[in-house]
């Protein structure tokens, strides 16, 4: 996995050196790479993530995105854990807006990918054997349809919102979630 990330940054740089940076576009419209590190708390369960991702533009209002990502966790009551592995490929198109005191980039991107999850410790239940552990792993495709729009009102200060429809193919078929996304940039 480590190479994969290193091949990620060394294209990255290649790719800035070649094109170079776009001080008229926004974010979405630029060659950038980004490191990320996450920690998500759910009800029952705790997981911390490493990940990494490249932008890149094919057009004023076409980005490319290309990232992967590693991440473990575990459940509470259980002694069930897990380790993730992904890489992920989107395609946003988007459109910029500008005036003299604000600028609005509308965006709407669809992302997939491939992603295996490790479970250890997996806890079963069996009525002839009752309570036992084993290993699993699933082998995901996530897919998500998202829509959005990055608001910059100078150079250091920007909001991003969006809302997203997100699912995966697994062995049992199609699963589809939901969430709203937000943030401040």
């Amino acid at each position: 996995m480590s190479n994969l990330i290193k091949l990620t940054f060394i294209l990255s740089v290649l790719f800035y050196k070649l094109h170079g940076n776009t001080p008229e576009n926004t974010l979405l419209g630029s060659y950038w790479v980004g490191i990320g590190v996450g920690h998500t708390s759910g009800d029952n369960f705790d997981s911390n993530g490493l990940s990494s991702g490249l932008n890149l533009p094919v057009h004023q209002n076409i980005s490319l995105g290309v990232g992967v990502g590693i991440g473990s966790g575990d459940f509470d009551n259980l002694p069930t854990e897990f380790d993730t592995t992904s890489v992920s490929f989107s395609i946003a198109f988007h459109k910029l807006f500008k005036n003299d005191k604000v600028s609005f980039d509308p965006v709407i991107a669809l992302s997939s990918g491939f992603g295996v999850v490790d479970y250890s410790n997996l806890v079963t239940y069996s009525p002839f054997f009752g309570y036992s552990t084993t290993s699993a792993r699933y082998n995901i495709i996530p897919i998500s349809l998202s829509i959005g729009s990055d608001i910059y009102f100078s150079d250091f200060f920007s909001i991003g919102t969006g809302i997203a429809a997100n699912g995966y193919i697994d062995d049992d078929g199609l699963n589809i979630d939901s969430y709203f996304s937000y943030g401040i940039d």
